[in-house]
């Protein structure tokens, strides 16, 4: 470097060379967070930048934050892997998917529904799997979890509010969910929208050959 005595990539874009000031703390934000709010200021580690050096032409890259590109990186991409692994234990066949509409917050968990109480349990191993994911829906294989307009048909016409509900109050999420307290304490939800054939027969779900757009604008 410049001014640090430490080797450093030819190639490097962009090179910033300081010293960190350990009993230093400065206040940092507010700052755009995963959940699409600014969060408040806090007090982080100090640097005194010493030198800036950068290539011909650098590429400097970052990301959006508080939208989708933040939440896949931070709470999609990290989490899906451990929540398939806690469901699959009860469940081999169970997809499951972290939408970024739900800032992390939300799991989607699809299976082929066997028996009334698998959902629940379900729901409850999703909500161990990790304290950031407070809401959890169950729905069946008809219902396309990648499709938020799926899930809301779901939720609609396969959810008896009173029955296929159940919350957990003063339970642990994180600190910064926005309907938490300070501690990041709040209520998780589990919402069994699967269809219930022991409660009322209602036949298939309407549906339709697909299209191949080919046999018509060639």
């Amino acid at each position: 470097g410049h001014i640090v005595d430490i080797d450093i990539p030819a190639a490097a874009e962009i090179v910033i060379e300081g010293h960190i000031l350990p009993a230093v703390r400065r206040s940092e934000g507010p700052l755009a967070e995963f959940h699409g709010y600014h969060g408040e200021p806090w007090n982080s580690p100090t640097v005194e930048v010493t030198s800036i050096s950068w290539r011909n032409d650098p590429i400097y890259q970052t990301i959006i934050p508080g939208w989708y590109e933040h939440i896949y990186i931070g709470n999609v991409l990290p989490r899906e892997p451990l929540l398939r692994r806690f469901v699959r234990h009860l469940d081999p066949g169970a997809d499951v998917h972290i939408p970024p509409y739900g800032n992390g917050f939300l799991a989607l968990i699809q299976i082929d529904r066997d028996n009334p109480g698998g959902p629940k349990n379900l729901a409850m191993a999703a909500m161990a799997a990790h304290i950031n994911i407070r809401n959890v829906i169950v729905i069946d294989r008809d219902v396309d979890m990648y499709e938020p307009s799926e899930i809301q048909w779901a939720l609609t016409n396969r959810v008896h509010w009173e029955d296929d509900v159940f919350s957990v109050p003063s339970a642990q999420g994180h600190e910064m969910d926005p309907t938490a307290d300070q501690r990041g304490i709040s209520t998780k939800v589990g919402i069994d929208a699967t269809y219930k054939r022991e409660r009322r027969e209602y036949g298939t779900r309407v549906s339709y050959a697909p299209v191949d757009l080919a046999d018509y604008l060639t």
